[in-house]
């Protein structure tokens, strides 16, 4: 049967056949640009085929989110409640989830992990980067704030919490607001360059309290004096459309409902993006089964608020008709461009809501001693009975005692790193309903790296640093270093770390191990050092930079025996950052880890010559990086 646009389609309904219905929440937004990790996460795709997945991180967060695949196709619904005044005091997001929101389903995104897709972004000169977020539902009045997380917070190896974020900004979207998106300009502090975590919460000021977190992973380059175009206003999508306007799929993979449960869809739209459609369909024995529920859903949608929406497939005559060979290629169609719908699945309100204190554990292998981790759920209901197990991964790891909330979770020793399991703890209340939560373990290798200058002069010496993974500040870590010429251990290093001077040029390696007071953890790493002769003028006799002074564009100045000539106006060290580019300089000079080179560019690095083919950014390492070509 076919359905002229914009006419109510009660005749449609014969049409319909029963499918299999599951949808992500097709509401109602996510940062663009820096692009959130969910929404890149599923647009790399492959959730659906793990095994063709390429990202590392993504295919983590799809074993870690109990929800699996509907955390990917829900990317637009990453939810959390703020009632009352809105504020981050009143959210129920918890410690650890913000990148997940208060979906325990969706766990998997907040790991911490250094593998994150980023996304690369340079501050202008007063430090503004423009962002970009997108509504696929508008909610007005609301307000977005925009954080990052806090210089001695490491996003790669903690799951964030409220005390490891800073607030950059806060944008306030007024009453009827028809913008799409928005592009903000926020401020980067000065001294935040490299990897990091933006967090945003785009929260709905309503009686709900509905709010939406992200977290996207970036690289920030150090400001380059550039101006970036005015942000904060907005953009709207496409021009005047008529008809009916296909808004995204009514059915994916991602919703299997259970007996006892609801499936819940609204229809989203007005000034405030409030809900004009808001209907609930309780699960049941009978209609469950060949997936009738899907049938009985779209025929109320479609008897009922057919002026508003459709279910179908869009034909040449513009006509909306239901595809019943493949009822999961129809799409929701709208009446108002505007509109934006939610498909999501209503736990049964019988069931206990089952919460763990954390979701994911890293505990550190040991090599003959077991450490256990404690680890506890709570629920929303009373009289629960309790029970865990090891659903996958390496049955040596166990949780005891299994019929507590709260358990232990013990790695045996001689456990490697690398090893994982995966712990379902089960509510069950008195009534027999029941509720799941999903904790992850991950084991971790013991490791240490040290920490220090990339070159030193032989006549000032280097201090370097370092702290193991198993090292908790607790004082039973202990340090040895040593140092490495040839592969062979030479003297010039002391015992704080301390790189003595009067060593002769050439290549070093700086050595520290590091191990528990009980001889159970150990681990050691090296990093490379440049020792160089003393400082001498620069070649080309120019001035020698001082610091403070501020410089413009063509100054040349040398610095540390090399040339230097400003690429804008900067009061940069010269060999720090791309303010500086080297110039007119008679030989090879030593490399440096801090600095931008340019496309012929000349360095002297591990007793070799390399010439840059291309712009190469901090910390590429002439030898390791084909975008050095050795001389």
């Amino acid at each position: 049967m076919l359905i002229p646009k914009r006419k109510a389609l009660a005749a449609a309904i014969g049409s319909l056949v029963m499918s299999t219905f599951s949808g992500a929440v097709f509401a109602h937004g996510a940062m663009e640009n820096p692009k959130a990790r969910q929404w890149e996460c599923h647009t790399q795709g492959g959730h659906w085929n793990p095994s063709s997945m390429k990202s590392a991180a993504c295919k983590a967060a799809l074993e870690g989110s109990p929800s699996k695949q509907a955390a990917f196709d829900n990317w637009n619904g990453f939810t959390g409640f703020a009632p009352g005044s809105h504020t981050v005091a009143e959210s129920d997001v918890k410690d650890g989830m913000l990148c997940s929101g208060s979906n325990a389903g969706f766990a998997g995104f907040n790991l911490p992990r250094a593998d994150w897709t980023k996304t690369t972004i340079q501050p202008d000169s007063q430090g503004k980067v423009g962002m970009t977020y997108y509504y696929t539902a508008k909610h007005t009045p609301s307000f977005i704030e925009f954080y990052i997380n806090k210089k001695n917070v490491d996003p790669n190896k903690k799951a964030l919490g409220w005390n490891d974020v800073e607030l950059l900004q806060r944008f306030d979207i007024g009453a009827g607001d028809p913008s799409v998106r928005h592009t903000v300009n926020v401020t980067i502090p000065e001294d935040r360059t490299g990897t990091a975590v933006i967090f945003t919460r785009w929260q709905r000021i309503d009686a709900v309290g509905e709010g939406f977190y992200n977290c996207s992973d970036v690289n920030i380059k150090s400001r380059d004096g550039s101006e970036v175009p005015g942000g904060g206003g907005e953009e709207e999508e496409g021009g005047d459309e008529s008809g009916w306007v296909s808004k995204g799929d009514f059915i994916t993979e991602a919703h299997q409902p259970a007996v006892g449960e609801q499936v819940r869809f609204r229809l989203m739209g007005g000034t405030r993006g409030d809900n004009l459609v808001d209907v609930y369909l309780k699960i049941t024995a009978q209609n469950i089964n060949n997936n009738q529920w899907v049938l009985e859903l779209g025929r109320e949608l479609n008897r009922n608020h057919g002026n508003e929406l459709q279910i179908g497939q869009q034909q040449a005559d513009d006509t909306i008709r239901f595809n019943e060979q493949k009822p999961r290629s129809n799409q929701v169609f709208v009446s108002d461009k505007g509109y934006g719908y939610a498909i999501e699945i209503v736990k049964n309100a019988d069931a206990p809501a089952i919460s763990l204190d954390r979701y994911t554990l890293a505990p550190i292998a040991t090599t003959n001693s077991g450490y256990s981790y404690a680890v506890t759920g709570s629920s929303d209901k009373s009289g629960v009975t309790w029970q865990w197990k090891n659903v996958a991964g390496d049955s040596r790891i166990t949780a005891s005692p299994a019929t507590q909330a709260k358990t232990q979770i013990t790695v045996p020793g001689g456990v490697p790193g690398g090893t994982s399991a995966t712990f379902e703890l089960t509510g069950k209340t008195a009534n027999g309903a029941t509720g799941k939560a999903t904790l992850k373990v991950n084991v971790l290798a013991p490791q240490v790296a040290p920490t220090g200058p990339a070159s030193i002069e032989s006549d000032k010496g280097g201090k370097f640093t370092a702290k193991a993974n198993f090292d908790y500040n607790q004082g039973s870590v202990s340090y040895s270093w040593s140092l490495l010429k040839d592969g062979r251990e030479v003297s010039g290093i002391d015992q704080s770390g301390n790189v003595k001077s009067g060593l002769a040029a050439g290549s070093y390696q700086v050595k520290v191990t590091a191990e528990l007071d009980n001889g159970e953890r150990k681990a050691s790493g090296t990093t490379a050092v440049k020792v160089t002769d003393k400082e001498e003028p620069g070649t080309g006799d120019y001035e020698s930079w001082v610091s403070g002074k501020t410089y413009t564009q063509g100054n040349t100045v040398s610095w540390n025996g090399a040339n230097y000539i400003a690429g804008y106006w900067t009061t940069a060290e010269p060999g720090k950052g791309d303010s500086w580019k080297l110039h007119n300089n008679a030989k090879p000079v030593a490399w440096l880890s801090t600095m931008v080179y340019v496309m012929g560019n000349v360095v002297s690095h591990d007793g070799k010559v390399w010439k840059a083919s291309e712009w190469i950014g901090q910390g590429t390492v002439p030898g390791q990086n084909a975008k050095w070509k050795q001389q």
